[in-house]
């Protein structure tokens, strides 16, 4: 608040009224009102000591603002950084690109499931057919959960781009992440695991770099104090070490009644084992007849179809290669399908035969 002081001065001074008359009658008024003015003037004093100290106080803001979000960049590029960004993405709830209503629970589920609890050492292989529902039934036991990161194999680059999809340097960073996410699923009530997994998926079209995902689930499993536990979902189960260093699941075709559930989903309750009868129950092959009698195709048609793909199914796997280091290629499919055949005319069911060295588990 701003006090005016007013000081009355005639408006006319007579010509009789000589200056020092004039003069004492101003320090007269001046005079009265002299406890005013000084504490006019203190509050003006104060009220810029104020302002001053308002604009001192948004320099210095500006300032501590502006050095914090320098610290922020250089922090940005630092190697505890990216750690720490890996580590959340590790911890972040695992969510499936299936959504829970369209999942139905199989026995396979519960047998990985109780694989990851008890996991102790070892990369875990799960393998089957095209469309058997491996990534489903994998990625159903890891809903919600915490330290998985999934990581899709296209070629023998992998690697380099698992760490790039992670923001870290190479295998050393990688390491410590590793680290430090095994201590935050320490910290957890009831994880499914208390070991980061690593999920490696491997599409039947990847032919390079199965060597690699070898040696580093190998290593990463149980060398070097077990960092990791390395899941592969394959097409083939593959060696990782040998089978005193690896575990095996085969994903198979539904059962009877799984089957009937995930028709019975899609309203073919019915007419469900009719459908099982002429397209078998793989996942894929009951997901595409579905659409296929919704089309207006016939259940024979569908069989026949079945049939055709099928045989196309064997061919291309007879014809599969797989480049491995020193840019050798190996023929597992014809390996793999030659091993079955023999073990079968020898009244075995393949399960146990192997492709002598090739690397590849061979599976019914």
């Amino acid at each position: 608040m701003v006090s005016t002081c007013i000081v009355a001065v005639p408006e006319r001074v007579s010509a009789d009224v000589s200056a020092q008359e004039a003069a004492q009658t101003f320090v007269q008024t001046v005079g009265d009102n002299r406890d005013f003015l000084i504490a006019s003037a203190a509050a003006f004093w104060t009220y810029r000591q104020v302002q001053e100290a308002e604009r001192a106080t948004a320099e210095a803001e500006r300032a501590t603002a502006e050095a914090k979000r320098q610290a922020e960049e250089a922090f940005k590029q630092s190697d505890e950084y990216k750690v720490q960004l890996a580590v959340a993405k590790f911890m972040e709830p695992f969510v499936p690109k299936m959504p829970k209503r369209k999942v139905i629970h199989g026995k396979v589920m519960d047998t990985i499931a109780n694989g990851v609890k008890t996991w102790d050492e070892h990369a875990t292989i799960v393998s089957g057919r095209f469309q058997t529902g491996k990534t489903v039934a994998v990625e159903e036991v890891f809903r919600g959960a915490r330290g998985i990161f999934k990581h899709t194999v296209k070629d023998e680059h992998w690697e380099e781009k698992l760490y790039k999809s992670l923001q870290v340097d190479g295998p050393g960073m990688f390491e410590t992440v590793l680290v430090r996410v095994k201590a935050e699923l320490a910290k957890l009530a009831d994880p499914i695991t208390k070991t980061p997994i690593i999920l490696l998926e491997v599409p039947r079209t990847t032919t390079k770099g199965m060597d690699t995902i070898s040696s580093t689930s190998k290593d990463l499993s149980t060398e070097g104090g077990k960092a990791a536990h390395a899941g592969v979902l394959a097409a083939l189960a593959f060696d990782a070490g040998g089978a005193n260093r690896q575990k095996d699941m085969w994903i198979d075709d539904l059962t009877a009644e799984e089957a009937k559930k995930v028709l019975t989903l899609h309203g073919h309750e019915e007419n469900a084992q009719d459908i099982i009868d002429a397209c078998g129950s793989r996942v894929g092959d009951l997901t595409e007849s579905r659409k296929d009698m919704v089309a207006g195709k016939t259940l024979q048609e569908l069989k026949q179809e079945t049939e055709a793909a099928a045989e196309r199914e064997v061919e291309r796997f007879l014809n599969l290669e797989v480049e491995v280091a020193g840019g050798r290629v190996i023929p597992i499919g014809r390996n793999v399908l030659t091993k079955l055949a023999n073990s079968k005319q020898r009244g075995g069911d393949g399960a146990a035969e192997r492709s002598a060295g090739q690397g590849i588990v061979p599976k019914m």
